[in-house]
């Protein structure tokens, strides 16, 4: 894409509060913001900001849950020529220290609930009002903002650490403008209504929030989640579009609410961020109003692939095709490319792609020049390609396990365990053992009391021998991040301690 296609989101919101005015573009079951009332908003911060000595380029650290003022500050920051750094409110006060090193910022803008979760004098830091106040602000203000190119930063945000320290990853004016247009092929467009649930922080979020502002649909925003809350707004607004992670999908599924009264408007909707399970795609498929597509890719763009739950059945076992504009490939541990059905790392490329980490270290092992010159992102996952171009994934690189000097892919397994009529949710991680230097162990939730040793003995019966799960424990929930990740660092600590503990 070139600077005079680049569609840039501030100079969306302001064509629609010229457009349509008074149309209402965001709501949460409590209070509503119009277009005008948005870009108003959006240029009292960019002149706030401006005043505080901000220039083109400049990080600003954003740590808020999902609300209006969250999302009105985040279009001022990117209409006074900064961009922001998305804190997640649920991180550490250490690694939130560490983010705002990392990150350079200078300043942060903080909701007032939050502010003990960030205690730092490397920013200033600003309140953000709460979402009763808005009505207080001033709409008088102008702003124009300053060029910025399509290759300028338009936020940070950082990766789930679920398998080593998060890593600040910077995205362009010129990728949210390609989602922006992607959200087209949605069918995104004034007089749709999207429901937003997952954090803002999350690039989940993100996306939607492009996908919706720019394409002037209207938003509901949910503060927090729930599979009722979700249903309710859904039905009341007529919501037409949604983003969700697998978890919240299931979540939803299980809901008395979903069963008796599920909202028919709904006509697309995105499950992305993690693995969702083969059965539950077929109970999506059945179930869930309007067409529903499985995206698989990473926040730092590349690799991502497309689909469609009702219309490819017979591909549930994959996670689809490469997205329009896209290029897949399989290399093994040398760097050589693979055949179909062999397992590799995945590469891809795309415009969909990051302009790179913040830390430059990280940044020096993420690609792979193919032998044709082109550079490919390395993911990090493993998977394999068939013969029509559908991608299976395996799970993180970092997840396979090597069991009597075999590899096992810590997903073949938990597919077999979540077809177990008794369980809800399962995560599967690798143990030391002196025998064999790594056995798989399970955590599983539960839908009822559960002789585990016999499921154990259920589920190894269909497994192959490197594949048999030594130990099995039940949990109240596995641990995810906001984006559907299970936390299988955390799982596998788990583990080692319950082995050392049996001895």
């Amino acid at each position: 894409m070139s600077d005079e296609v680049t569609i840039f989101l501030t100079d969306r919101v302001d064509l629609f509060a010229e457009t349509r005015p008074d149309e209402m573009a965001l709501l949460d079951g409590k209070v509503t913001l119009t277009w005008r009332a948005i870009a108003s908003r959006m240029n009292d911060w960019a002149t706030r900001l401006s005043a505080l000595g901000t220039v083109s380029g400049t990080p600003i650290g954003l740590l808020t849950g999902n609300s209006f003022d969250g999302i009105c500050s985040m279009l001022g920051i990117l209409k006074c020529g900064a961009y922001p750094v998305f804190l997640p409110k649920h991180a550490s006060q250490l690694a939130l220290s560490a983010m705002v090193d990392d990150s350079g910022m200078e300043t942060c803008l903080i909701d007032p609930a939050l502010l003990s979760g960030l205690e730092t004098d490397k920013t200033e830091s600003i309140s953000l009002k709460t979402n009763e106040q808005l009505t207080d602000w001033r709409e008088d203000r102008a702003f124009t903002r300053p060029d910025i190119s399509a290759g300028s930063n338009f936020n940070c945000v950082y990766s789930s650490g679920t398998t080593s320290r998060p890593k600040g990853i910077l995205q362009s004016h010129q990728l949210r403008g390609a989602q922006i247009e992607s959200g087209t092929l949605m069918g995104i467009e004034p007089g749709k209504v999207s429901i937003l649930s997952t954090p803002l922080d999350s690039d989940t979020t993100i996306v939607g929030l492009v996908g919706a502002l720019g394409n002037g649909a209207a938003i509901v925003l949910m503060e927090k989640f729930s599979p009722e809350g979700f249903v309710e707004l859904s039905n009341i607004y007529r919501t037409t579009h949604t983003i969700m992670v697998p978890v919240q999908y299931e979540r939803i599924l299980d809901s008395f609410a979903f069963t008796a009264a599920p909202p028919e408007s709904i006509e697309v909707s995105i499950c992305t961020g993690a693995p969702l399970p083969i059965h539950r795609k077929g109970e999506l498929a059945k179930r869930w109003p309007g067409e529903i597509l499985e995206v698989y890719g990473l926040t730092e763009g590349g690799a991502t692939t497309l689909l469609s739950l009702k219309g490819q059945p017979e591909k549930h076992a994959t996670v689809g095709m490469a997205f329009p504009g896209a290029e897949l490939r399989i290399i093994d541990d040398d760097g050589v490319e693979l055949s179909a059905n062999q397992v590799g790392e995945i590469v891809g490329r795309d415009k969909h792609e990051m302009t790179g980490y913040t830390d430059e270290e990280a940044q020096s092992s993420v690609h792979w020049i193919a032998p044709d010159g082109l550079r490919f992102l390395r993911t990090g996952d493993l998977g394999s390609l068939d013969e029509d171009g559908f991608l299976t994934v395996q799970g993180r690189k970092k997840d396979m396990l090597i069991s009597g000097g075999f590899n096992v892919y810590p997903r073949d397994i938990e597919d077999v365990i979540s077809l177990q009529e008794t369980i809800r949710d399962v995560a599967v991680v690798g143990r030391p053992d002196e025998r064999w230097g790594e056995v798989p162990i399970a955590f599983v939730v539960l839908k009822a009391p559960t002789d585990l040793s016999m499921l154990r003995d259920t589920v190894n019966a269909q497994l192959s021998k490197t594949q048999r799960v030594a130990d099995v424990f039940a949990i109240d929930e596995v641990p995810r991040n906001a984006g559907g990740k299970a936390d299988k660092v955390g799982l596998r600590r788990i583990a080692t301690k319950e082995a050392g503990n049996a001895k």
